[in-house]
C-alpha cells in the first residue's frame, strides 16, 4: 500500500478539453456523471471543472497572456498517490470509460496544442497555505502551466518554487497555491500516454470565492508577477496561461470502491 500523503500534497491528473461551444452543454452535463463514475477505483478522492474564462474587452477583460488559451475546461482531479494513479488510469473504471460513445464524443472535439487529449499526471512540489483538504470548496483560480525542457530545468525550478510563488503569495484574495511537476513514469501505451501530455510545471492558484480571476489578474500587483513569468514565452516551447471560474466539484471520496 502507497504511504498516506497529506490532502494539500496529493498527486493530481490535469485535464483540459477545447470544447465547440454547440457541444458544450452536453460535456458539461456528462461531467457530473463521468466523475462520480470515475470515483468508483479508491485512488479518486475528488475533481472538479473550471470554466476558462476568455475575454476581449479593452476595458474589463483580461491581459491578452490569459485569452491564448485554446481550451474551455480546466479538469484537476485529486488522487492518493502517484502510483495508485496510475492504477486507476490502466483499471477498467478508465479502459472501460474511454467506451466507443466517449471517444465519438472526443472525436468532434478540435485538437488541444496538437495533442487530440491533454492531460498530465503531476506531483505537488511546494504548496504555500494548506487547508488540510483536497478541495477548497468554492472560489476561481489562476493557472499557469509550462513545458520545460532538461537544459532549462534547475533555473526554472529554482524560480518557479522560488520568487514566483513568493511573489503569489504577497497578493491579496488567495486560499491555497502550489507548484507541480509532471510524473512521466508511466507506461508509454493507452491509456496512460493521453495523461504524458504537454506542460510538466504548473502553479495553480486557487482563489477566494469573493474574488473575480478577471479581476485578480488585472491588479498592478499581479501584473507585476506576469511580467516576470513572460520572460520565459521567448525560452520555453508551451506555456498556457489560464484565469477560471468554478463550475463543478465533487467530493469523490465517500463513493464505493469498486476496484
Amino acid at each position: 500500500m502507497s504511504p498516506v500523503i497529506p490532502p494539500d500534497e496529493r498527486p493530481l491528473l490535469v485535464c483540459r478539453v477545447d470544447c465547440p461551444p454547440p457541444l458544450q452543454e452536453e460535456l458539461d452535463g456528462w461531467t457530473t456523471w463521468h466523475f462520480d463514475d470515475f470515483g468508483r477505483h479508491y485512488a479518486v478522492l475528488g475533481a472538479s471543472s473550471y470554466k476558462i474564462i476568455r475575454d476581449f474587452d479593452p476595458e474589463g477583460g483580461l491581459p491578452a497572456a490569459f485569452n491564448a488559451s485554446q481550451a474551455t475546461r480546466f479538469i484537476p482531479y485529486v488522487a492518493t498517490s502517484i502510483p495508485d494513479m496510475h492504477a486507476w488510469i490502466g483499471s477498467e473504471v478508465v479502459t472501460g470509460g474511454l467506451d466507443e460513445p466517449t471517444l465519438e464524443r472526443e472525436s468532434k472535439y478540435p485538437t488541444l496544442e496538437q495533442e487530440p487529449f491533454n492531460g498530465t499526471m503531476m506531483t505537488i512540489s511546494k504548496v504555500v497555505g494548506a487547508i488540510g483538504r483536497d478541495q477548497v470548496g468554492s472560489g476561481g483560480c489562476v493557472v499557469e502551466r509550462f513545458e520545460v525542457g532538461p537544459e532549462h530545468t534547475e533555473e526554472f525550478d529554482e524560480w518557479l518554487e522560488g520568487p514566483h510563488l513568493a511573489s503569489y503569495a504577497e497578493l491579496d484574495g488567495w486560499v491555497r497555491i502550489r507548484t507541480c511537476r509532471a510524473d512521466r513514469t508511466a507506461d508509454y501505451a493507452f491509456p496512460w500516454n493521453r495523461y504524458l501530455g504537454k506542460g510538466n510545471r504548473m502553479i495553480w492558484c486557487e482563489l477566494q470565492g469573493d474574488v473575480d480571476p478577471k479581476e485578480f489578474v488585472r491588479s498592478p500587483e499581479y501584473n507585476a508577477i506576469l511580467q516576470s513569468s513572460l520572460r520565459w514565452d521567448s525560452v520555453l516551447p508551451y506555456i498556457t496561461r489560464e484565469a477560471c471560474e468554478e463550475f463543478i466539484v465533487r467530493d469523490l471520496s465517500h463513493i464505493p470502491s469498486a476496484v
